[in-house]
């Protein structure tokens, strides 16, 4: 028999056939120190390959089960637990595989009583096997946990003994657990995360977690550390949040980003930041509550770099915060890029300023109008300036901006089968909500920048090349 590093490799590796490997196992010495871990490797490996008769064979070998007791093991729904464990002065990572067999089976008899106490708290009979030999009760969590939950994500431990009503104790060396695990990249969640394991099975059961994120990219008198607080107070009106501070300790998401006046090398560095954190919620079965206290600027190009594929809620602060773009509804997410004729337009009017090959879009839609600074900047430029205005003056009123997302849109297209521009840059002269929900609409399809006003040089410059922005966002650096 190979030793047991090399076994390991080979197994992983697939170079060797499934009766290969079942064959060399034979020959692993029943007092291998090694072989509970071997066994385990490899049937796991098998239940991963779908080869359940060659996990059942293996099943009823090496615990003497009954081919129909090991075939009603290894055809249930099952999932992998992990948990520290202390033996002395060290501290590693157990496993189990929990099935939902309905069949009472145990690799580790003297484990039998609490994997019963287990069963009475979850309702049903449990087999576990175990990859290793342990004592104590902290395996209690896990195995309770996994047995009720459909999602695990990999990187995620516990600890913690039940009582009768699945209530969670604490247990012994929490210290060297905690160490043990951040060592190893993975969360510990014991007793003093939840009070009761069917938190935990809740929380993981939940398909969707509807998760506040406020970035904020300016000072301003109100208190910016309120502001995460008072859009989540917003989000919990409405929306079912659950356990947020579950969800950022065991997904690792930053929910609040702060960083005072952006200046114009710092947009591309926090643009690839907040997109990764989106990225994470969405990866996560997390819906974002999206709140941006900075320059429309780099709300647009936020909206580019996450587009139209994912639900999503996009706030404006008025007085307090407002749901303005409410994404998280299909129909809506379609509506932002459902084109309108020109005799459809509704809220907006656009003029055309000069000719040229490049186009610039000029928003007016705040208070501001940029239109005379814009064309001082471009003056001399061979550029076509797209004016865009409400038809409504004065301050939009808040509600559901979703149309004027797709009325914008629908000029950038409109203006597109007219003139035939090659490029399209953007000043933004609008509220925050309003220049994500176009960037997610108008994408990167078209090559152009989106422009920012200097304070320092008085004048505008390009913060994002918008043909490049998935590249940015996707770079390692």
């Amino acid at each position: 028999m190979r030793d047991s590093a090399e076994y390991f490799r080979l197994v992983q590796s697939g170079v060797l056939s499934k009766e290969k490997l079942l064959r060399d196992f034979e020959l692993v010495p029943k007092d291998h120190p090694d072989r509970s871990q071997i066994f385990y490797k490899l049937f796991k490996l098998l239940l991963q390959d779908n080869d359940r008769s060659f996990a059942v064979l293996l099943l009823s070998r090496e615990y003497s089960l009954s081919f129909e007791l090991a075939r009603r093991i290894v055809s249930s729904d099952y999932r992998e637990v992990k948990f520290p464990v202390v033996e002395g002065e060290s501290a590693h990572i157990r496993r189990a595989l929990v099935f939902n067999s309905n069949v009472e089976f145990c690799n580790l008899p003297e484990l039998l009583e609490k994997l019963r106490f287990v069963e009475k708290i979850v309702g049903f009979e449990l087999s576990v096997l175990f990859d290793g030999d342990l004592c104590g009760d902290s395996f209690m969590l896990a195995v309770a946990v996994g047995a009720l939950s459909k999602n695990l994500p990999g990187h995620v431990a516990f600890s913690g003994s039940l009582d009768k009503s699945g209530n969670v104790g604490l247990v012994e060396n929490l210290e060297k657990k905690f160490q043990v695990c951040s060592e190893q990249g993975l969360e510990l969640l014991t007793g003093l995360d939840v009070q009761n394991f069917r938190e935990l099975v809740d929380f993981f059961n939940t398909r969707e977690h509807h998760v506040p994120v406020y970035l904020c990219y300016k000072h301003s008198e109100r208190i910016e550390d309120r502001g995460w607080e008072e859009l989540k107070e917003v989000v919990e009106k409405s929306f079912p949040t659950g356990s947020l501070e579950l969800y950022r300790r065991i997904y690792r998401v930053d929910m609040f980003h702060k960083r005072y006046m952006l200046k114009k090398e710092e947009f591309a560095q926090e643009l690839k930041r907040a997109f990764d954190t989106l990225q994470r919620l969405f990866q996560s079965g997390g819906v974002p509550h999206l709140a941006i206290n900075g320059p429309s600027s780099f709300a647009m190009g936020l909206g580019v770099a996450i587009g139209v594929k994912r639900k999503m809620a996009v706030y404006h602060y008025q007085g307090g915060y407002h749901l303005v773009l409410d994404l998280t509804k299909p129909e809506n997410l379609r509506r932002i890029k459902a084109l309108k004729k020109e005799e459809e337009l509704e809220l907006l009017n656009y003029e055309l300023i000069d000719d040229g090959e490049e186009a610039a879009f000029v928003i007016h839609l705040a208070s501001h109008d940029p239109l005379p600074q814009v064309k001082e900047f471009l003056k001399g430029k061979d550029v076509l300036i797209v004016y865009v205005r409400s038809k409504q003056p004065g301050v939009l009123r808040i509600g559901d901006w979703t149309e004027y997302v797709c009325e914008l849109f629908s000029v950038a297209q409109i203006v597109k089968r007219k003139r035939a521009y090659r490029g399209a840059s953007f000043f933004l002269s609008c509220p925050v909500p309003i220049a994500f929900g176009l960037g997610a609409s108008f994408g990167d399809y078209s090559p152009g920048f989106i422009y920012q006003y200097d304070q320092n040089s008085s004048s505008y410059v390009p913060v994002f090349q918008t043909d490049l922005i998935f590249q940015l966002v996707l770079s390692n650096s």
